[in-house]
């Protein structure tokens, strides 16, 4: 497919002629048909893009058209960054033409997919916009979407928002008739519900979305529906009733998709771990682990890998338990490392479409604004590599940043014979902490200590997450000495924090190891030497700087 550029926009038709007055039909049926049957959806907007763009000179509104269409399917498919490109070209043509009710539903996807992203503000402002859109055009479906997205984006953030938003779309959708899409919506204020911890409450809507599913044949909402209200009995400690709907779900999971399948034999592997009966959970969660890998879904694997530790940690098969939890640490990492990466490749998309924006703006504005774009889009490239040096978990420098840096400042200072001091520490008995409280607790005592570092050092200290719990402080110009007074501060500072806002059993202490020799052969050696004092403060009793 020929991508169209910002600067062609000038040169299309913004009317379609006689002959191409398919092209709206095929793209209101592709429009129509995107939930229901999205491989229908992707041809016909294919077909109505390339008419649309083969003709002479290019038709920019049916081009739009299918761009809006093909960018939900490629949401729908979890490729973000080709959602968000297709509907940022689609929104520039359509807010520079007349069709309201397809910028409406542009709107609608960038909302739903910068919402996916985490970038809720972006994503809640064209939200704003479509249902605004919506209202004018008298669009009650559309503006219902809007309404149901903009739940989806406060979730995690404002339960009750989330509760009003899907209370609109609900009594809209009422209004229209549409009890699919009531059904959904029911669905989704249970499931908010029990997220809330108001299980009670939920109960009513789950039982009503179950009556709907079962008479319009949605056999995917009932599914989901019977582990909802197997979640809300296990909530009302109703165990026995709990079981029943999570058994009834299954055997009708079995029979519909592997994905729902996998997600119910998990329901039912936490249920039989609650229960205190880990040798049934380990039936259900080993076969939930083995469709979830089937189906590649990462989220789901490392969440039935934790699960499965939890379950022979309760076995006492503790060498189990420590093999799955390294499995779901690793792929967790790995899922949080490919979603940084895909909210990197989306900056990237966005960046892309604001300069071929400002080319086309600075074509007609000649070189006066040419400075103030420059020095924005630098802004963006300092965004994008900031982001990419970053770690996630702690929002300290990553590891790659720390070794190109520490090579630098070693290499420096060896040569114009300036002090520097390499600092390794680490949390004494993390794994007992994740063991102890959850690895929850863990990620929180880890960002925790990272803050703390960070406003205690000076500001041209270096703070890095080096790999798990442990962390390295570059020092420049900072003797040996000098270093293991401010580490020892640290160390006090660490050891007298209130740990106890996290959970009120914890208390955290780090040992430190230090070393400044630049007699050494490299910046590694003098890490090396770091870590060996580290090792001589675990070995020598914890807590404590070694140098």
């Amino acid at each position: 497919m020929e991508r169209i550029t910002f600067n062609q926009l000038s040169t299309m038709a913004d009317f379609a002629p006689p002959s191409l007055h398919i092209v709206h039909e095929l793209n209101e049926k592709a429009w129509r048909s995107r939930l229901s049957d999205r491989h229908l959806c992707r041809r016909l907007s294919g077909e109505a893009y390339e008419l649309s763009a083969s003709n002479q000179p290019p038709y920019a509104t049916g081009i739009a058209e299918s761009l809006v269409n093909l960018g939900f399917v490629a949401f729908q498919e979890d490729q973000y960054d080709d959602a968000l490109s297709k509907a940022l070209e689609a929104q520039t043509i359509l807010e520079n033409g007349y069709d309201r009710t397809w910028l409406s539903r542009v709107y609608n996807v960038l909302g739903a997919t910068l919402s996916h992203l985490g970038e809720r503000s972006s994503a809640i402002d064209f939200l704003y916009k479509q249902i605004g859109l919506s209202q004018e055009l008298n669009d009650k479906e559309n503006e219902a979407s809007g309404y149901n997205n903009l739940a989806i984006a406060h979730l995690g953030l404002d339960a009750e928002k989330s509760l009003k938003y899907y209370h609109n779309a609900l009594a809209l959708l009422r209004e229209l008739g549409n009890r699919k899409s009531e059904a959904v919506t029911l669905h989704n204020i249970a499931e908010c519900l029990i997220d809330k911890g108001a299980s009670s409450d939920a109960r009513p809507y789950a039982l009503h979305t179950l009556e709907l599913a079962k008479k319009l044949g949605l056999s995917h909402i009932e599914i989901s529906t019977l582990g909802l209200l197997g979640k809300i009995h296990l909530a009302e400690n109703k165990a026995a009733e709990a079981l029943s709907y999570f058994e009834n779900a299954l055997a009708q999971a079995t029979q519909y998709h592997p994905k729902q399948e996998s997600i119910i034999l998990k329901c039912l592997g936490d249920y039989y771990l609650k229960q205190n009966q880990p040798a049934e959970a380990l039936t259900y969660l080993h076969r939930a682990l083995e469709l979830a890998e089937t189906s590649a879904h990462k989220a789901r694997i490392y969440a039935c890998h934790e699960s499965l530790a939890h379950t022979f940690e309760k076995s006492n098969d503790f060498a189990k338990a420590l093999e799955h939890f390294r499995a779901f640490h690793q792929l967790k990492e790995a899922a949080f490392k490919e979603e940084n990466e895909q909210k990197v490749r989306s900056l990237e998309v966005l960046h892309r479409t604001e300069v071929s924006k400002r080319e086309a703006e600075m074509q007609r504005q000649k070189n006066t604004e040419l400075q103030r774009y420059v020095v924005e889009l630098e802004t963006l490239n300092e965004q994008v590599k900031e982001l990419s040096l970053r770690d996630p978990l702690t929002s300290v420098y990553n590891r790659r940043y720390l070794l190109e840096h520490g090579v630098k400042l070693f290499n420096q200072a060896k040569r114009y014979e300036r002090p520097l001091s390499s600092v390794l520490l680490d949390v004494d008995h993390f794994k007992q902490v994740n063991d102890t409280f959850g690895h929850s607790i863990g990620d929180l005592v880890l960002k925790a200590l990272a803050k703390l570092l960070s406003t205690a050092l000076r500001s041209a200290d270096i703070l890095a997450r080096y790999g798990g719990e442990e962390f390295v402080i570059l020092m420049p110009e900072t003797r040996l000495d000098s270093a293991v007074l401010a580490c020892e501060r640290l160390r006090k500072l660490v050891e007298s924090y209130t740990w106890s806002d996290i959970h009120p059993d914890l208390s955290i202490t780090i040992s430190i190891g230090v070393a400044a020799d630049l007699s050494l052969a490299d910046y590694n050696a003098q890490l090396d030497l770091a870590d060996a004092k580290l090792y001589e403060a675990k070995r020598t009793g914890r807590n404590k700087v070694c140098a």
